[in-house]
């Protein structure tokens, strides 16, 4: 696909390039997705453009064994990691919490 050539390869994010676009400098993330195989029947793929909570796709790039997503950046990190963060430091909450407590319960006995 020749409209990938306007893109500079920035570094690779677990499953995705981040990249920069040469012409406005903007930065990206490209996903690619793999098609299916020839002998599975196609349907027709939808592709939003636009949905809360999610990052927005910009274009598509379709070549015959993949699609390529042009994605809007989210600067950060995985958002994974921080509801990983988020649950474990809400559980050290809830066992500080419990602790505490117990503690003021064996203060007043």
């Amino acid at each position: 696909v020749r409209e990938l050539r306007n893109f500079q390869v920035l570094g690779v994010i677990d499953k995705v390039v981040l990249v920069r676009d040469k012409i406005t400098d903007e930065t990206f993330v490209i996903k690619s997705i793999p098609k299916s195989t020839p002998d599975v029947v196609r349907t027709q793929s939808i592709l939003p453009t636009s949905c809360p909570h999610m990052v927005n796709l910009h274009k598509f790039y379709e070549t015959d064994n993949s699609v390529f997503l042009l994605l809007q950046y989210a600067s950060g990190g995985k958002l994974w990691t921080y509801i990983g963060d988020y649950l474990n430091n809400d559980r050290g909450n809830q066992a500080n919490e419990d602790i505490n407590l117990n503690a003021a319960r064996s203060n007043t006995k």
